[in-house]
């Protein structure tokens, strides 16, 4: 019998208007390897088209976010690696 167990992360987050959704993001980390993808979604456009400027704000939190879940899986796999070398 083979079993292989893979461990992932999910980020979601939703960028809302005065109280209205307006972009929703979800982001999906393997731990095994590092990689990862990402998916957002637009779900109110006319809210979207007048704020701009606000919504890509939350763009740039979203993916600073992504880079620091991949850093801190990366880190984890390196010190895995250098505990199995000794």
């Amino acid at each position: 019998m083979s079993l292989e167990i893979n461990k992932s992360i999910t980020l979601s987050a939703t960028s809302t208007i005065e109280g209205t959704r307006v972009k929703v993001y979800v982001a999906n980390f393997s731990t095994a390897d590092g990689t990862s993808n990402s998916n957002e979604t637009i779900v109110n456009v006319d809210l979207y088209n007048k704020n701009k400027a606000e919504i890509r704000k939350g763009d740039l939190a979203f993916q600073t976010k992504m880079y620091e879940i991949e850093d801190e899986i990366a880190a984890e796999s390196d010190a895995v690696s250098e505990e199995s070398q000794k």
